[in-house]
């Protein structure tokens, strides 16, 4: 029913989205255009526009928004191998994001564990809802999210950001985003920092529906005043 978009599902569930796209950025028609207006756009109002890593970008929604934010460099890590083929033989669909822009690079691997074996550094780390639930069961769900969202993994994503880069992880809800708040909280007073001068390195943002899933943003350094004004404006 819809033409602009297909989702593509992993043992019944785990939907990811691939979003119709013609190429041109400039086009009004389609959902692409309102992409700017989810809340996953919105670090990108206020990120240096150097180098981005994705890590579970499924069905290329969140390399699409990349790309629309002006990133000059875009790094995609994405665990399954058989959504990777599937989004680059639907590119004459999608606009060819995984295959057609020479400033996009998509690699087959383990989100964490890329991380870790990289040497590069990067302005923005975003994670968008990437714990998939699939036929490994409850308890292999459990032990994929604790890999990904833990005090090491949030030093190691840390670690990989450049000095005002930010960590940006797109949550379900709530829930998650407290859990991530207190992750942080843990990660840098054990770095001897206050909790007031932690509280100046985060943002959470939450909208309506699904655009509006709340986003965890944490920055390397402090927001400065501008950046405030933009995330408040």
């Amino acid at each position: 029913a819809d033409p602009h978009s297909k989702v593509i599902f992993v043992d019944g569930g785990a939907g990811t989205r691939m979003f119709h796209f013609d190429g041109d950025f400039t086009n009004s028609s389609g959902e692409v255009p309102s992409l700017k207006y989810t809340t996953q756009y919105f670090p990108y109002y206020f990120v240096n526009k150097g180098d981005s890593l994705v890590i579970g970008p499924g069905g290329g929604l969140d390399v699409l928004t990349s790309l629309i934010g002006g990133m000059n460099h875009t790094t995609a890590v994405e665990v399954n191998p058989d959504i990777v083929a599937m989004v680059r033989d639907y590119s004459n669909y999608n606009g060819g994001i995984y295959t057609w822009y020479s400033n996009v690079h998509v690699y087959v691997d383990e989100g964490r564990s890329f991380v870790r074996r990289s040497t590069q550094k990067y302005d923005i780390i975003m994670l968008d809802i990437p714990v998939t639930k699939t036929a490994q069961g409850s308890i292999g769900y459990a032990l994929a999210e604790n890999y990904l969202f833990t005090t090491n993994s949030f030093m190691d994503y840390l670690g990989h950001l450049k000095d005002d880069g930010l960590l940006t992880v797109v949550a379900h809800d709530r829930v998650e985003v407290y859990k991530l708040v207190s992750m942080a909280f843990k990660v840098l007073e054990d770095q001897g920092l206050s909790a007031q001068e932690i509280m100046r390195r985060i943002v959470v943002v939450e909208g309506v529906g699904h655009s509006g899933l709340p986003v965890f943003i944490l920055n390397k350094t402090p927001f400065t005043d501008k950046q405030a004004r933009l995330v408040y404006g």
